[in-house]
C-alpha cells in the first residue's frame, strides 16, 4: 500500500470508503503542493487496490473511478536540433556528464534508467543495451530501484557505434576514478556513478546539465526533453515511427504519436512533395 494513504484512509474500513473521501484527500493534497502527477501515482495505487478487494467480494464497487484526478499539465517539450545537440555534446566535452548526455541523445532513454545502469546491462562487444530497471530518489528514505514504468519499458536497445565508443572511453575514465578513490569506493557495477561508485544524484545531474545548456547557449529545458529529443531526430530523419516506440519503452504507438505530433506538419508537408513527384510529369 502507498505510504500517503495509510494515514489518510488506513481507518476507514473499506466498504464504508466514499468517492468523494478520496476527492477530498487529492484537493488537501494538491493544497499542501504535491503535484498532479505525484497525486496520480497515489491514485494509480488506491485504484489498484479497491480493484482487488472487488475482485475479493469485499465491496462491490471500486468508488475510486468516481473521482477525478488532477490534470497534469503537459509540458512544452523543447527538442534541440541536430545542431543544437552536437553543440552541448561539443560543449560537454570533458565534462563529468559527457557520457550521460551521449548516451541519453543516442538511446532516448529516462534519466532514472540511466541512473540505474549497471555494466551488467550493457554487452559492448555486441552493441546492445538493456534497460531493466529505473532508480528515483525519495526524500528522507534514499534510493529505490524498481522496474520500468510498463512491461514495455524492460527493452533491448541497438547501440549506435558512437554510443558504444564513448561508454568504453567512459569506463577507462570509471577505472582511474576507482583508483583515486581507493577505499572509499564501493563497486556496484554502476555505469554513471558518483564519486565513491553509488548512484549519482538527480540534482547534481541536474545542475551540470544546466549549467552546460547556458555555456551551450541553449534554451533552458529539462533532463527529460533530452529523450524528445533523440526521437524527434529519428522522426525527422524518417525512422518508422514502431522502431522509434521500441526504442522509447512506450506501451503504445499512439503514445509515441502523440508526443511527437508537433513534427508530423511538416512530415506531411513532405508526404504532398512525394505525391507531386510521383504524379506531376504524367
Amino acid at each position: 500500500m502507498h505510504h500517503h494513504l495509510i494515514p489518510a484512509f488506513g481507518h476507514i474500513a473499506v466498504q464504508k470508503l466514499k468517492a468523494e473521501q478520496i476527492q477530498a484527500y487529492y484537493a488537501q493534497k494538491l493544497k499542501e503542493g504535491l503535484s498532479p502527477g505525484s497525486i496520480g501515482v497515489i491514485h494509480a495505487a488506491l485504484h489498484r487496490v479497491l480493484e482487488n478487494a472487488v475482485k475479493w467480494g469485499l465491496i462491490s464497487r471500486n468508488v475510486s473511478k468516481l473521482v477525478t484526478r488532477p490534470r497534469i499539465e503537459r509540458h512544452n517539450n523543447q527538442t534541440l536540433t541536430e545542431e543544437q545537440a552536437r553543440k552541448l555534446l561539443e560543449i560537454a566535452k570533458g565534462s563529468r556528464i559527457e557520457a550521460l548526455l551521449l548516451v541519453a541523445l543516442t538511446t532516448g532513454m529516462r534519466r532514472g534508467e540511466l541512473l540505474a545502469l549497471r555494466w551488467s546491462d550493457i554487452d559492448l562487444e555486441k552493441g546492445v543495451l538493456y534497460v531493466q530497471r529505473t532508480v528515483s530518489h525519495v526524500p528522507h528514505y534514499g534510493y529505490v530501484e524498481s522496474e520500468p514504468k510498463t512491461q514495455s519499458g524492460r527493452r533491448r536497445i541497438m547501440l549506435p557505434s558512437v554510443a558504444i565508443d564513448t561508454l568504453k572511453a567512459h569506463r577507462v575514465y570509471q577505472d582511474k576514478a576507482r583508483l583515486e578513490a581507493g577505499e572509499k569506493w564501493s563497486d556496484r557495477g554502476i555505469v554513471f556513478a558518483n564519486h565513491s561508485g553509488g548512484f549519482l544524484r538527480s540534482d547534481t545531474v541536474l545542475n551540470l546539465f544546466y549549467q552546460l545548456l547556458k555555456d551551450a547557449e541553449l534554451p533552458p529545458m529539462r533532463f527529460h526533453d533530452l529523450r524528445h529529443s533523440a526521437a524527434t531526430i529519428l522522426f525527422v530523419a524518417g525512422v518508422n515511427p514502431k522502431v522509434i516506440q521500441e526504442l522509447l519503452g512506450h506501451s503504445k504507438i499512439s503514445i509515441t504519436l502523440e508526443v511527437y505530433s508537433h513534427v508530423l506538419p511538416s512530415m506531411q508537408q513532405e508526404a504532398a512533395g512525394k505525391m507531386d513527384d510521383v504524379f506531376r510529369d504524367m
